[in-house]
């Protein structure tokens, strides 16, 4: 199965980013722009093509966007801190089984990283932009997260 960013953005990150502008204690974040949008499609093709929703070699991570048990479980102490309950039941196996939460799981991961989300009009720049923060904000400094080939493999899927 091949997806298009284009059917990504529509059938999963559009219905996760609706879903989180309904509670106020996000009305200070980014959920509308085409860089936001971008960031996750690209994000989900980059850890796992859209492909895998375990993370390869047995690894613990889940779901397109393979979110590991333990962020999971910090994103939901920090949801509880800011009076966000409706999301108190989500399990490591629910972010394979239902890809709009884990596209709300991913958002919240660059929610709590600062810095600014990249933006088309960066042109050129784009994905590379796009790359960088997704290894500064979804991977550790010595994650396995290639640049260069995450600067390709986005740019090639913005164009899907």
């Amino acid at each position: 199965m091949t997806l298009t960013r284009s059917e990504v953005i529509t059938y999963w990150i559009e219905p996760a980013l609706t879903r989180l502008r309904s509670y106020p204690a996000f009305s200070g974040f980014d959920l509308s722009s085409t860089g936001v949008r971008d960031l996750l499609a690209c994000v989900g093709k980059v850890e796992s093509d859209y492909q895998a929703l375990r993370q390869r070699g047995n690894g613990p991570a889940m779901g397109f966007w393979q979110m590991e048990p333990a962020t999971l479980t910090d994103h939901l102490r920090w949801l509880a801190a800011k009076g966000v309950h409706d999301f108190a039941d989500t399990t490591p196996a629910m972010l394979a089984t239902d890809p709009v939460r884990a596209v709300i799981f991913a958002r919240i991961q660059f929610m709590r990283r600062p810095g600014n989300i990249p933006q088309p009009s960066l042109g050129t720049a784009y994905p590379a932009a796009l790359a960088a923060i997704h290894k500064d904000a979804y991977n550790t400094a010595l994650g396995k997260a290639d640049l260069n080939l995450n600067t390709h493999i986005m740019g090639a899927f913005l164009h899907t």
